[in-house]
């Protein structure tokens, strides 16, 4: 989102052949003056960071606050047009996960798809880094006991990735839940990350990566990138290792979150 240039490379992204989902996520800041320019540019939907509605417990989260921001940024999103527009809760322990009930309401109020997520050890690997951890079984009991309602499993909707979506009884409200630890979904991760720097990230519970930065400066032709893109896919882990204390988890704050 500090990129000037940011519709242009959506426009971009939106014209290539084969391409027919493309999402941004964010954590809003600065998504209320551009999320019509976005939209314009064709982009289809938005997933938005959101661990707490408290403004003193954003701050201390994130380390520089405006809520506010965040919060009007949502709303533009809504405005524009932008669908599905996602909530992603990482749940802590102590921290946030009083605030399951309250995230339901303001997501069910404006319709948007909400997601919690487990919290993971990453940039501290091993069990040491899991005492805020909320595995998925308890994160669905609370929302169960919260809407009175029965939780029933449903099929993923387009771009629902790793989460595991239920629906609210006869509500027809959705949540979903990333149990990227509990549960893990490693044997169909089909994620990948390209870092600013040109690394192909493989895994974010193993320092798995290949640098793609000397072919995209070198300027080589699309079959060669794809045979090295290829060749690097073939080597990702068939398992993170968060509870084993082995591989080191990388830094999210690295690679764009």
């Amino acid at each position: 989102m500090l990129r000037r240039d940011l519709e242009s490379i959506v426009e971009g992204v939106v014209a290539l052949p084969g391409i027919k989902d493309v999402s941004l996520s964010t954590n809003g800041y600065l998504l209320e003056r551009r999320a019509q320019r976005l939209r314009d540019a064709g982009l289809h939907r938005v997933n938005l960071s959101l661990d707490t509605l408290d403004r003193a417990r954003f701050r201390t989260i994130t380390r520089m606050g405006g809520l506010e921001r965040v919060l009007t940024g949502i709303e533009a999103a809504l405005a524009a047009g932008l669908a599905p527009v996602k909530l992603n809760m990482v749940v802590l322990r102590g921290v946030n996960d009083d605030e399951i009930p309250a995230m339901l309401e303001f997501a069910a109020a404006r319709r948007l798809e909400l997601r919690f997520i487990e919290t993971m050890p990453l940039g501290t690997p091993g069990r040491e880094a899991m005492p805020r951890h909320v595995p998925a079984r308890e994160i669905l009991e609370r929302v169960r006991v919260h809407a009175g309602q029965d939780l029933v499993p449903v099929t993923s909707s387009a771009g629902a990735g790793p989460a595991r979506c239920y629906r609210l009884g006869a509500s027809g409200a959705t949540v979903g839940v990333i149990a990227a630890v509990s549960r893990h979904f490693c044997a169909t991760c089909n994620r990948v990350r390209m870092s600013a720097a040109g690394d192909l990230l493989l895994c974010l519970g193993q320092e798995h990566r290949v640098s793609l930065r000397p072919l995209i400066e070198s300027g080589v032709g699309d079959e060669v990138m794809e045979a090295a893109i290829r060749a690097a896919i073939r080597r990702k882990p068939w398992s993170h290792e968060f509870l084993d204390g082995g591989g080191a988890a990388v830094d999210m704050s690295g690679v764009g979150g």
